[in-house]
């Protein structure tokens, strides 16, 4: 699974996941933290052999046994996709400084679109790549 949690137990199963187990509090408690130490060894191996894993990407903080990076963005970290527009200015100043947490991290920059279940037409497409140019670190992705 992608992810475990306390509320919601695994991600891409039914609601009812839990309690279909009959698992306690206390069980799925285990779980997910069994769950948080495998993500991080392996992510911590991955990284130690000199590969790279999605989870990794747009991940503002150094992963930990207790703070995994497991849920990619679907863009740079704190720009929303379906209104840009709004905090750009505020986004900008925070982002196009040299010592930004994006030109240390790999990032996928999704482009912006009107909807998450309608990205089409894209709304703002010159706009995004001159974004993605200037806040871009040394391994980042753009697209869709």
């Amino acid at each position: 699974d992608d992810d475990w949690s306390l509320e919601h137990g695994p991600s891409e199963e039914d609601g009812h996941a839990v309690q279909d187990m009959g698992l306690s509090k206390q069980q799925v408690s285990a779980l997910v933290n069994g769950w948080k130490e495998n993500m991080y060894l392996a992510q911590q191996m991955i990284v130690d052999k000199g590969g790279f894993t999605w989870q990794l990407l747009n991940c503002p903080f150094n992963h930990t046994k207790n703070q995994t990076c497991h849920e990619a963005a679907q863009t740079a970290p704190g720009r929303s996709q379906t209104d840009p527009k709004s905090g750009c200015t505020a986004w900008m100043r925070e982002n196009c400084k040299k010592d930004s947490p994006l030109h240390k991290m790999p990032m996928m920059f999704g482009l912006s679109r009107n909807l998450h279940t309608k990205p089409m037409p894209l709304p703002s497409f010159i706009q995004d790549l001159a974004t993605f140019l200037l806040v871009r670190g040394d391994y980042a992705w753009f697209g869709y």
